[in-house]
């Protein structure tokens, strides 16, 4: 499990429009067995699923590797609504206007 899937977290192989994205930055990563839930919570808040907040906040409780899904799901929204703009050098930010329009 990544436990972190932020846009921070997805590099562009190159410059390319079929450029492939690598995952990086496996910080928060865990090896989870299947009959077992994680409950310490590690996450970057706008992206964290509902159950791995619940269990930081109410101190009980487990998630699993659909948490990874949820960010994902919240990169891919981001992606539709955001565009990304170069503005120098290395540095990109995030505008509106991505996918949807």
């Amino acid at each position: 499990m990544s436990c972190s899937f932020t846009f921070q977290n997805l590099l562009f192989e190159n410059e390319s429009n079929d450029a492939s994205i690598k995952i990086v930055d496996f910080g928060f990563a865990r090896i989870k067995h299947e009959s077992e839930g994680l409950t310490t919570p590690c996450f970057t808040l706008h992206y964290a699923a509902p159950e791995v907040l619940r269990t930081a906040v109410a101190k009980e409780g487990h998630y699993d590797e659909s948490c990874d899904l949820w960010s994902l799901g919240v990169i891919l929204v981001s992606a539709k609504i955001y565009t990304f703009k170069k503005v120098s050098g290395d540095i990109i930010m995030l505008t509106p206007g991505g996918l949807a329009s």
